[in-house]
């Protein structure tokens, strides 16, 4: 799968990442963004007619090319990630 392939996808699943990240900020933040990202990756799916599969690929290489970009607070989220991907495409 080449990264450019991606599209419209992959950005998707970049945005839906950010928003999913578990920062340090009050829980009602994080309770708002998990809520918009949820409701922003339904809509998507339900616009475009893809295929939850679809999108869900995206997330490990996402997440491993966000690692290249070593943000410090982000680097065992991303890893965490990865591993499951790894882990379940091996399986």
């Amino acid at each position: 799968m080449a990264w450019a392939s991606g599209g419209e996808v992959r950005e998707v699943v970049e945005l839906e990442g950010r928003l999913g990240f578990p920062l340090l900020l009050r829980p009602v933040v994080r309770y708002v963004c998990a809520v918009f990202a949820s409701a922003y990756l339904s809509e998507y799916l339900a616009l475009s007619g893809l295929p939850r599969a679809e999108v869900d690929v995206w997330r490990t290489p996402v997440a491993a090319a966000r690692l290249s970009e070593d943000v410090p607070w982000e680097r065992e989220w991303l890893l965490d990630i990865v591993r499951a991907g790894v882990t379940s495409s091996a399986a």
